[in-house]
């Protein structure tokens, strides 16, 4: 047997063995927590988050859309990046924002037809082009991908010039399925990417050829149908969140799961019936994602395709941030949103 170290702001159940690395585990420290002051700053879930070369956050949100907020190293929250508008410096809905390895920053709105935006690093303009389709992975070269069923690379001017990695197997429901995949940079240029439907993680290089194929079988994740709803009699299903290329060459994934409480946090039920079909639907309400979930975090060795540690965290964790920061999102018992950054370390020989 070996251990796990399981963190978060409720107990975790075990999980499963059989990691190459008989004393391996995983160890989680919280090191800032944002949001639950006054500025407003972080008043829901984040869609997206990045942490830069100075140790600042920065978040943004899809519904409804505002300004960038960034958070200095200790969670203190700084100043808005951007303001409304469709001018240089503005947006209508940025949801992305990533620092690039030359201190430089990219802003995708998705507001409009779709832009894409370079700043420095004091935050000014440089200049903006056109991209359709929000980006996944931002290369070190500004170069960045996006996904619909297979990937697209984009070049620096937002036009797309290769596509490729369709799914070699069918979706589990091709209705519920839209081809969304996790992406993650990899060493050498290349993108990692894994289904939303299926532990099945690839990698691929710039000219579009596989270089690494992984199929991980395990109870807690069978192939499922995600959908935004739950349903009468279904549990929240599993769903990929992010995963990352550590310096050692090491792969780390985060899904989340449902929690053993999970039925406590839904709404009373909501019946529709189809005004064509007249079929009647009763879906449940989500009222707090974060202790309706649980969190996988697993560590893969792609060499050996083979499972370093595992753990459970009893939260929603959704990002990775870099350098083995992740940031996860959780509500106070008063309703204040928070989104917690931790430091994750593989601790035991290997």
């Amino acid at each position: 047997m070996w251990s796990v170290l399981a963190c978060g702001g409720r107990d975790a159940p075990p999980v499963e063995t059989g990691s190459s690395c008989t004393n391996c585990r995983i160890d989680l420290t919280r090191i800032v927590s944002l949001g639950g002051d006054s500025t407003g700053y972080v008043d829901k879930e984040p869609i997206a988050m990045t942490r830069d070369w100075r140790g600042r956050y920065y978040l943004t949100f899809f519904s409804p859309p505002q300004m960038i907020p960034v958070f200095d190293s200790t969670g203190r929250p700084l100043f808005r990046i951007g303001r409304k508008g469709q001018g240089p410096g503005e947006y209508q809905a940025p949801i992305q924002i990533r620092a690039l390895p030359d201190r430089r920053f990219l802003v995708f709105d998705f507001g409009g037809v779709g832009k894409m935006s370079v700043l420095d690093s004091s935050y000014r303009f440089i200049r903006s082009y056109t991209q359709v389709v929000a980006p996944v992975v931002f290369l070190p070269d500004s170069r960045t991908t996006g996904n619909f069923g297979p990937l697209t690379l984009f070049d620096t001017l937002g036009r797309a010039v290769k596509t490729f990695g369709a799914p070699t197997e069918p979706p589990i429901d091709a209705q519920a399925w839209r081809g969304n995949r996790k992406e993650a940079p990899g060493a050498g240029a290349t993108i990692w990417s894994i289904r939303d439907d299926t532990y099945h993680i690839e990698q691929w290089d710039t000219a579009g050829k596989r270089v690494a194929d992984i199929v991980r079988t395990v109870e807690w994740f069978p192939p499922v149908v995600n959908r935004a709803v739950i349903r009468r009699g279904e549990r929240p299903t599993p769903q990929t969140r992010d995963l990352y290329e550590d310096p050692r060459g090491l792969l780390w994934v985060v899904i989340t799961v449902a929690s053993a409480d999970w039925h406590d946090h839904l709404g009373p039920p909501v019946t529709r019936t189809g005004l064509v079909s007249g079929t009647t639907t009763t879906t449940y309400p989500q009222l707090d994602d974060g202790r309706m979930h649980d969190s996988m975090i697993e560590v893969i060795d792609p060499k050996t395709q083979r499972l370093v540690a595992t753990t459970r965290f009893a939260g929603l964790m959704l990002f990775s941030l870099g350098d083995r920061y992740f940031a996860s999102y959780r509500e106070a018992e008063n309703g204040i949103p928070f989104v917690d950054v931790w430091r994750l370390r593989l601790v035991g020989d290997r």
